[in-house]
């Protein structure tokens, strides 16, 4: 179904859409609700500035990531909080279940950059090496 070259690899598949309309809410609630509280809060993923100093863009775009699926729920992904930068970087280099952990902080860093531009603050990402992974840097 995709039209590789020679020298390309598919190296992952994320499936999108929505669920399935035909569940009642008494079967969907709980689900949701578990995953909701399943989730690290951001005193766990994050360090640099207190959470009394971030800038206002900052809150909406680390619960925007903090939010994002990974690989078995294992939310890899760390934040380093700066005036103008957020750094994601991976918890640490082990490889479990053979999955990237830098593919999960990619959707991460998606979910942050869509956060961080709803709380008014555009930028761009510089990658960085292992075991960080990009920075997000607020445009001047």
């Amino acid at each position: 179904m995709v039209d590789l070259e020679a020298d390309e690899d598919v190296l992952a598949v994320i499936t999108m859409g929505y669920e399935a309309l035909s569940h009642e809410f008494k079967e969907k609630e709980p689900k949701r609700l578990h995953r909701a509280r399943s989730r690290l809060n951001l005193d766990d993923l994050t360090s640099g500035l207190t959470r009394e100093k971030w800038p206002g863009w900052v809150t909406p775009a680390l619960e925007a990531a903090r939010l994002a699926p990974s690989t078995l729920n294992r939310q890899p992904w760390r934040f380093e909080v700066a005036e103008e930068s957020i750094v994601v970087s991976v918890d640490d280099q082990d490889d479990t279940h053979h999955v990237s952990k830098r593919l999960d902080c990619g959707i991460a860093m998606l979910h942050l950059e869509a956060g961080a531009r709803h709380g008014g603050a555009d930028g761009r990402w510089e990658y960085l090496e292992a075991p960080r992974v990009a920075r997000y840097v607020l445009f001047s």
